[in-house]
């Protein structure tokens, strides 16, 4: 029963509002159950119901032609925060590759809630520790963390996380570190240097094509 749940909701991103309640009912029946047997079963089962609330949140915010948002306010929140809450009492358990993707999650499930705050403290602490997260864990992190910054009109200090993003070689998002990092430049007077960036980015098409799909990064 387990296996089955597990495997369902890894298609969750193909499944209806309809199926994802069921499948958010039938997981809360199973989390439900603590038998320390079953600890890391039952935090991979947790995980996947983390997954399902906030995919249902998404799928909510779409729906009425992208009207969502405003009608199922209240629901798309409490999903969110749901999601939220199981994230943060299963993170001690999940391997370090799962970690990163949940915090990542975490902060992205804050900023779509506005709070900020508690997204900053997430992305915040990834690059504090970075010795214990992956490489492509921290470039995102120093890129969000970087974006946030870019809004605030603080372009220095995002220009230095959108730099150190770039060195690193595993960085999932470079093209685009690329160019907020020029932006961060042209609006701190350095004009010529962002043209230059501007440039490359535009010649060096690998910086900006995924390697393996070869897929445009239209960001």
């Amino acid at each position: 029963v387990i296996l089955g749940f597990t495997q369902l909701t890894f298609a969750a991103e193909k499944l209806s509002l309809a199926t994802h309640s069921a499948l958010i009912q039938k997981l809360e029946s199973v989390v439900s159950n603590n038998d320390r047997d079953t600890m890391y079963k039952q935090s991979q089962l947790a995980l996947r119901l983390a997954d399902l609330y906030a995919e249902r949140a998404r799928l909510l915010s779409l729906e009425n032609e992208g009207k969502g948002d405003a009608l199922y306010k209240d629901k798309i929140n409490s999903d969110r925060s749901q999601a939220i809450q199981i994230y943060g009492k299963i993170l001690s358990t999940l391997k370090a590759e799962e970690k990163g993707r949940v915090l990542l999650q975490t902060a992205h499930l804050h900023l779509m809630m506005q709070n900020q705050p508690a997204a900053v403290q997430v992305y915040s602490g990834i690059i504090k520790n970075r010795k214990i997260h992956t490489p492509e864990t921290l470039a995102t992190a120093q890129i969000q963390m970087g974006d946030i910054l870019f809004y605030k009109g603080e372009f220095e200090k995002a220009y230095q996380l959108f730099s150190s993003s770039l060195a690193i070689k595993q960085n999932p998002r470079k093209g685009y570190a690329l160019y907020r990092s020029a932006w961060c430049q042209f609006n701190i007077g350095q004009t010529k240097f962002a043209q230059t960036k501007l440039i490359t980015l535009l010649k060096n098409k690998p910086l900006f094509v995924k390697s393996k799909t070869r897929v445009l990064d239209v960001s």
